[in-house]
């Protein structure tokens, strides 16, 4: 019926494959806001483009949370020209380290 056809849908992840928001000077209240949002509607992305946007510990620990919460894992992250601490940086890598989806490559041929 229509009605389960809406919940099967509803139930499945929205998956976007290069979401790009480099150089926006989004900072860290934006990107807090823009994690919750993919988090709460179970969007997958599976490449994430923060560069030079001035985040800073807060969203890093934002990204962070897509990380461990999201759908399915993000398997291209750029963080590049931002402010993210040590606190941040370790939440990142721990986030990863706990995926057991993440694929991860040994970086043998």
């Amino acid at each position: 019926t229509c009605r389960a056809q809406l919940r099967l849908l509803a139930n499945t992840p929205l998956c976007m494959y290069d979401l790009n928001l480099g150089h926006n000077r989004l900072g860290d209240a934006c990107v807090h806001a823009l994690i919750q949002a993919l988090v709460e509607h179970q969007v997958h992305v599976q490449a994430l483009r923060l560069q030079s946007n001035r985040i800073g510990e807060a969203g890093g620990c934002a990204v962070a949370e897509l990380i461990k919460k999201g759908p399915k894992p993000v398997v291209e992250l750029d963080l590049s020209h931002n402010y993210l601490g040590s606190c941040a940086t370790r939440k990142l890598l721990l986030a990863a380290a706990i995926r057991r989806d993440l694929p991860l490559h040994s970086g043998q041929q």
